[in-house]
């Protein structure tokens, strides 16, 4: 068995004053982390943010003014010519689909990089179920239309009735958020990296639910592929919960209790993701099978227990 070393001392520095700082502590929610380190990176994140955010904006004002087109196709208060009424109803309201779907999952990438606080419970509601909310806005009155309207031809009416409310509920899926973000999780994770990831990476399997900060975790240490990449992109690929061995204080597995040449060789096997080598991200098979160990049982840190969430 290979002697282990002991762990290198690590030295923190205040990038702005050049400062020896005090050895940060994980758990930005509850206070340990510096508050106004806590404010710098919310105010990053909400630049990093701000245009997706724009982006569904425009997409879901554009969204909106199809569904307008087509109320007023069916109110046969617009005439256009080319198509049938019915066509043109079932245009417009696919275009507001196609529009309010993308804009829905910009909003959604944007709550990610920057997520709401759950201080301000009614703020974090609206913030992380806009894209719901925007759906109902956008469906919702041409379907009443359409049922209310005696105007209409049965053919019409049932038709493009179907085909707004089948738009309608593939909108409100499309915004729901199944992997819900907070502020406080976000800060709490990154002060964890602060403490226990030595490079800034994280790994994570193709099949696993969590993300690591040590490559030779014995929780992934027998996995065939592991990816690496920022907090960020292990968030992106929906790995939105710490490992109980090496990304919390107090694992088992955490880098300063590792052999660094164990650390270093398994670290050079994983498969680098993000924008070091051009990549937005690498999308696994499934974000709901837990991960293997060697005897084919379940990653014990998929287990439901109290643990930090990143995203």
């Amino acid at each position: 068995m290979t002697e282990k070393k002991d762990p290198k001392e690590r030295v923190f520095v205040d990038a702005k004053t050049g400062e020896k700082i005090a050895h940060p502590h994980q758990g930005g929610s509850s206070g340990a982390a510096n508050q106004t380190a806590r404010e710098e990176m919310n105010a990053g994140r909400k630049g990093a943010a701000l245009p997706f955010r724009i982006g569904a904006v425009v997409l879901w004002a554009l969204g909106i003014a199809c569904e307008i087109m087509a109320i007023l196709v069916a109110n046969g208060t617009l005439f256009l010519p080319g198509l049938s009424q019915m066509a043109w109803i079932i245009a417009w309201v696919i275009a507001d689909l196609v529009f309010v779907v993308v804009g829905s999952q910009l909003w959604k990438h944007a709550n990610h990089v920057s997520p709401a606080s759950k201080e301000n419970k009614l703020a974090y509601w609206v913030q992380t179920d806009l894209g719901i909310i925007i759906a109902a806005i956008a469906f919702a009155p041409i379907v009443i239309v359409l049922l209310s309207n005696k105007n209409l031809d049965k053919q019409t009416k049932r038709i493009g009735s179907i085909v707004a409310v089948i738009a309608l509920i593939a909108a409100l899926a499309s915004g729901v958020d199944y992997h819900p973000v907070t502020q406080e999780d976000l800060d709490q994770a990154e002060a964890g990296a602060a403490v226990l990831s030595d490079d800034g990476l994280a790994y994570w399997t193709p099949f696993g639910e969590v993300y690591h900060f040590n490559p030779d975790c014995q929780y992934i240490k027998n996995s065939a592929t592991i990816y690496s990449g920022t907090l960020q992109d292990a968030i992106n690929s929906h790995r939105d919960r710490a490992c109980s061995g090496c990304a919390i204080e107090g694992g088992t597995d955490v880098l300063s209790k590792s052999d660094p040449e164990s650390v270093a060789e398994a670290a050079a096997k994983a498969t680098y993701v993000g924008e070091s080598d051009g990549e937005n991200d690498v999308p696994a098979p499934s974000d709901e099978a837990p991960e293997q160990n060697a005897s084919g049982g379940k990653d014990a840190d998929a287990e439901d227990e109290d643990l930090p969430k990143a995203a």
